[in-house]
Parts: structure tokens; sequence; C-alpha cells
């Protein structure tokens, strides 16, 4: 089951994934060693911006991490520098790579502005089962909306939803070509919660979140984080 995180073409992307790829990788190899046969890795980053690669090369060869760099066309986006553009082109890449190319069955995807809990690998090592087992499933993810402190404690509950979460989530390999045709050149999260696609498929989710956003900056523009995500607690 590749995971995959992802990074983007500037100077933020780097600060972020400094202190998200290390914490990452502490999960990695000292929570279970069957992580590493689990959960191949692999770092993708979009563009040429060269302290990005250089950080993630500098990891690979510490931390036996494979590195993918994402070539842009620079005529995709057609002019535009709205970030959502580059970020779906960036995700259309992965799935044709890992699933129609690789053959991997199912793919994690952590976006670069995360921190993981100690159990985010077996959350998912225990949770893959179900989409196999359950076809009304679109994807697990391992975060929640309604993780605030106070709200969430029970560790071992989940959740369906019919709008998909992202921040740490998993797609399998039939679901990911499904979606491939009708990819669009932007707003990839809103294609991925139209009932068009998802057809009253659901996303399950934990009550106590497995990821938490450090990411005040980034496409979104900081939307809601003072708010809603920086107050998110995170399983121990």
């Amino acid at each position: 089951m590749p995971s995959i995180v992802w990074g983007c073409n500037t100077l933020g992307s780097a600060g972020l994934l400094w202190p998200a790829l290390p914490l990452l990788l502490r999960r990695y190899w000292t929570d279970d060693e069957a992580n590493v046969q689990r959960f191949p890795l692999f770092v993708s980053i979009d563009g040429t911006y060269q302290p990005t690669l250089l950080m993630a090369t500098n990891l690979r060869f510490s931390a036996d991490i494979q590195v993918i760099q994402n070539v842009r066309d620079e005529t995709a986006c057609n002019g535009v520098t709205d970030g959502y553009c580059w970020l779906s082109h960036h995700y259309k890449m992965l799935l044709q790579l890992f699933f129609e190319c690789l053959k991997a069955p199912r793919l994690i995807f952590i976006e670069e502005d995360l921190a993981v809990a100690p159990d985010f690998f077996n959350y998912f090592a225990a949770t893959a089962p179900l989409m196999d087992q359950d076809r009304s499933i679109l994807c697990i993810s391992a975060w929640s909306d309604q993780g605030q402190e106070g709200r969430a404690s029970n560790s071992t509950a989940l959740y369906r939803t019919d709008v998909m979460p992202g921040l740490g989530w998993m797609l399998t390999a039939s679901l990911g070509l499904e979606a491939l045709p009708g990819w669009p050149g932007a707003a990839w999260d809103e294609y991925l919660r139209d009932q068009g696609f998802i057809k009253g498929r659901q996303c399950v989710f934990p009550e106590v979140p497995r990821t938490h956003t450090f990411g005040e900056k980034g496409a979104s523009g900081g939307l809601g984080y003072k708010d809603h995500l920086e107050n998110m607690v995170l399983n121990k």
C-alpha cells in the first residue's frame, strides 16, 4: 500500500515538509517494523523548486524513501495562478502513475502540512479491509472535522460522512481509475464530493483524528485555520 507525501513548488512547501517528514519518518520507522513492507513511502514534489527537491533528496538517502518529481506542463493551467489547479494536476499524475502504470491496489495520500499520530499507519492497516468488504465506502480518512478537544475522546470509534474529508486519506485502485476520466483541471476535492461521482458512497473517518494540520498558509489561504483547524486533537 504505497504512501505518498506530496509537496508543492514553493519555499513555503519546503518549510512545511521539513517538520512534517521527520515526524512521519519517526512514526514510520519506530512504531512498527512492518511499516516498511506494508507502506512503501514516496515523496512527490510538484515542480522544480530546488530547496524542496534538495530536502526530499537528502531524506531519501537517510531514510530509504523514494522521491518523485512531477515536471509541470506549464500550459496546463493556462496562466492561472490558483494553486488548486496545480494540486489537481499533481493528484492526477499520481493516480495515473500508481494505479495505471504500477498497478498499486490502493494509495494513502499525506498532504505536506500534516503531523501524524503514533498509530497513523496501523489505523490504515486496520481500516483498509473495510474498503474491500463494503463497496459503499469511497475513501478512508485519518481526519475528523469534529475532532476538537472535548468532543473527540473515543479513539476506537469510526463514522461515515457524505463529504470527503481529505487530510490523510486512502483510495483504492478501482475508485481511482473510476475518477480519472472526469478528473478536473482544478477543484479536485469538490469533484470527489460531487454526487455525480460519489453516487451515494461515503468516507469513513475516526472520532479522534490521526492527523493534525499545521499549514496555516497554503492553497486555501489559511481559511478557517485559527478558528477551527488549529484546535484539533491528535490521537496519542
